[in-house]
């Protein structure tokens, strides 16, 4: 048996790619992430799966799984509990993350265990996790040559897992992401602004490894830098305008502002209305890019964490943490493959250590009464709540959206306290394992303004995006790329076009940052297909807006169908591909909200009946009253208002 492993990154073709991979013998099967790819495999009489449908992330195999990936992390979390930064175990910050690398080395080990010959095809971020899937492949008998083949620009390139290979490889990712992400955050600026942004935080991240070059020569010489560190972080919160006196700190990693910022855009200005000092406290550039572009005021410590790894790895603290964490994984080799994670673990402790510090000393010099947190998992976010618990303080996230109850998200929100605007979400939460008493039901705070959208409005966002308000409008807004979407989108542009109607498609912001070359491919099929037609596709343009403006929705279990529901909008819920969709909470149509359509051939007469012949439209509104009461706790525009009472006056 053989198996091999490829990572793709950067400008390729999808159909080229079936020539570079290595013939094996039959039978063998290929695995991948990618849709596109998993298509044109396919046509080629290529048995292929995708990893997301072969070991789904719910139901009974899942849960099985799951239960074997959480004894495995739960071995290991306790092992590495006693590496400790200020006393806080250094795993607090990496643990989430690491569960996931676990829980996907145990899908595939039951992928293994079917012994058939396999390559596996991977799309988006870089991780020493691939290395372990190939040590896992090779323990399992499999013949491997260890190496990672690394596909870009229609050529392959193989990457051992000598030290710091993995990160290089990881570092250079890193920067051109992020030059793709500043592209296609400001796709609609000129080419001078987006490129003077990317310099911009080229510019930053070249001064900063200059700065770590200076702090280490003054370590040196005996020069405590880290002192400087601090000051320097002591000086930003002084001139910040709510510098120490404020009572609240909100901590957030999340380059999706629409995911993870937006619901607490509007308790931020009822703090402000209410005179109550807050930070916004971030540390990475995708977010630092997002906020700035959003005008979002906030204090960025990304510079300040990097600085703290570098003089850690390099202190007494950094080489107790590199020899425990290298006897842990030797002596505690629980699952085969593990270890070819080390320098990747040893990576996110000095980063953990490196927030901890942090945390602690913004922490100690504030009275605060709470912090809260987006709910991304993210290291940032843990580490505040776990100094935070240590300093007494509570800590509060929030729920983003209604959420698919897959048992990885169990150990996901660490926070005393969970936000949740609705019972769908309670029962969400509570079905994971989650303590109902600390979920509190306080409606969703990203609603509130919707109480005060007008006609007056409406027309204010038709001329902003450029829409002919005079014809009636229909937004296709789906919650991901299904098989086959480009096709029946370009047949829906032209049914449009025919009727006089308005059309505009709103990509899932999701594709901005992951899988944005697959996205892009479907798109130009559509404006292939669609020359001359009037229509707009769009990843940036706010939701709310374009829901607000529409005559009708369709969606498949996005959460902008939820909005359209608040908004009042009529709904048709797709199926084309005809998954069992029971699952998502989201389907408006068990409400009676959503109008069911898995064939083509309805939904155009579905929409004249709902647009020409304004049918349907009393049932669904009597549907969108029981949604309603289970998505959005009482709907009447005040959970901010509700929010801000908890955080300063307690639960």
């Amino acid at each position: 048996m053989e198996s091999r492993l490829y990572f793709f990154y950067g400008d390729n073709d999808y159909v080229e790619l079936p020539k570079l991979l290595p013939k094996l013998p039959d039978p063998y099967w290929v695995i991948t992430d990618s849709d596109e790819l998993h298509e044109i495999l396919k046509e080629l009489d290529i048995e292929t799966e995708i990893l997301g449908q072969l070991v789904p992330e719910h139901g009974p195999q899942a849960k099985e799984i799951f239960g074997i990936s959480k004894k495995i992390y739960e071995k290991y979390l306790n092992l590495f509990s006693e590496i400790k930064i200020k006393d806080i175990s250094i795993i607090f910050g990496f643990d989430h993350v690491f569960l996931r690398k676990i829980y996907l080395l145990i899908k595939i080990r039951e992928i293994l265990n079917k012994k058939k010959n396999v390559i596996f095809i991977f799309e988006g971020r870089f991780t020493s996790v691939y290395f372990s899937i190939l040590k896992l492949s090779h323990n399992l008998g499999y013949s491997t040559n260890l190496e990672v083949g690394f596909i870009k620009n229609n050529k392959i390139t193989y990457i051992s897992n000598r030290k710091g290979n993995s990160k290089n490889v990881s570092t250079k990712l890193k920067v051109s992401r992020l030059s793709n992400f500043i592209k296609n955050s400001y796709s609609k600026s000129s080419s001078f602004f987006i490129y003077r942004e990317i310099l911009k935080s080229l510019l930053k991240i070249s001064v900063m490894y200059s700065k770590i070059i200076i702090h280490k020569f003054l370590n040196l010489i005996g020069i405590d830098s880290s002192k400087i560190v601090l000051n320097k972080i002591n000086r930003k919160m002084k001139k910040s305008k709510a510098k120490y006196s404020s009572k609240y700190i909100f901590f957030i990693t999340a380059s999706r502002l629409d995911l993870y910022f937006r619901p607490f855009e509007n308790v931020i200005k009822k703090l402000g209305e209410e005179h109550l000092s807050f930070h916004i406290i971030s540390s990475d550039l995708s977010t630092d890019v997002m906020l700035n572009k959003n005008s979002v005021q906030h204090l960025d410590f990304f510079e300040e964490m990097k600085l703290l790894i570098e003089l850690i790895k390099n202190s007494n603290d950094g080489q107790l943490i590199r020899g425990k964490t290298k006897i842990i994984l030797h002596e505690n080799n629980l699952l085969s493959g593990i270890e070819e994670l080390y320098e990747e673990i040893l990576e996110n402790f000095y980063r953990s250590a490196s927030f901890i510090i942090i945390c602690e000393f913004i922490i100690k010099h504030m009275n605060l009464k709470s912090i809260i947190v987006a709910p991304t998992g993210e290291m940032l976010e843990n580490i505040a709540i776990e100094v935070a618990r240590k300093h007494r303080i509570p800590s509060y996230s929030f729920l983003p959206g209604v959420i698919n109850p897959e048992p990885i998200l169990s150990d996901w929100l660490h926070s005393d306290m969970i936000f949740v605007s609705g019972e769908a979400g309670v029962e969400s939460l509570t079905s994971l394992g989650y303590d109902k008493s600390k979920l509190i039901l306080t409606g969703d705070p990203k609603y509130d303004f919707f109480k005060m959208l007008d006609s007056s409005s409406k027309l204010e966002f038709s001329k902003e995006y450029g829409i002919d308000s005079t014809k009636k409008l229909i937004v296709v807004a789906m919650s991901r790329w299904h098989e086959k979407d480009e096709l029946w989108m370009s047949r829906l542009i032209k049914f449009v076009n025919q009727n006089d109607f308005e059309i505009v498609i709103k990509i899932h912001p999701f594709y901005i940052t992951k899988l944005h070359q697959e996205s892009e491919k479907k798109i130009r099929t559509i404006q292939q297909s669609c020359k001359n037609l009037r229509y707009t596709i769009t990843y940036h343009m706010e939701v709310y807006k374009l829901l607000h403006m529409a005559e009708l929705v369709i969606t498949d279990y996005s959460n902008a169908g939820i909005e359209a529901v608040f908004l009042e909008k009529p709904i048709i819920a797709l199926n084309f591909i005809k998954e069992n969709s029971d699952r998502y909470p989201q389907r408006l149509d068990k409400y009676g909200a959503a109008i069911y359509v898995d064939e083509y051939s309805d939904l155009e007469v579905i929409i004249l009946e709902i647009l020409n012949k304004k049918m349907y439209l009393e049932e669904l509104k009597n549907g969108r009253k029981k949604a309603i009461n289970r998505f959005n706790f009482k709907n009447d525009g005040l959970a901010s208002q509700r929010i801000v009472e908890i955080l300063t006056k307690g639960h």
